[in-house]
């Protein structure tokens, strides 16, 4: 089981690439701003996906800066110290240092799903 957090605000759907290969014991937070919601919803209502993996809209309505980025490290932070394997997905280098912080034990970032899900592939290979 793996978990992803997808900055939408970063990367908009290049992001998502993938989203439809990911198996049905993975999850998928996506995390955007009101300006996106609609964006996004008409994104997945228009393109016939199987996607099989759980995934969620985290909606921030927070003003602040960077405040995706804080809601996004939180909820990534609560499932790390579960275990489970997460991906950040952005290009946003600024959870480097929070993600160095919470020991990059099973946490890595990439720019969309699919090189995030052969990444993880080549991560279970070596183990």
């Amino acid at each position: 089981m793996a978990y992803f957090y997808i900055d939408f605000e970063n990367l908009h759907y290049r992001g998502l690439l993938g989203i439809d290969e990911l198996p049905k014991s993975d999850k998928v937070y996506i995390y955007c701003r009101e300006p996106d919601k609609s964006h996004i919803l008409s994104f997945f209502n228009d393109k016939p996906f199987n996607i099989r993996a759980k995934y969620e809209f985290r909606l921030i309505t927070e003003l602040t800066k960077n405040a995706l980025d804080f809601v996004l490290i939180s909820d990534l932070a609560s499932e790390y110290r579960n275990g489970n394997v997460c991906f950040v997905i952005s290009k946003d280098k600024g959870f480097d240092a929070a993600i160095h912080n919470l020991q990059k034990k099973n946490i890595f970032t990439d720019r969309s799903i699919s090189i995030a899900e052969r990444s993880y592939h080549f991560i279970l290979d070596i183990k």
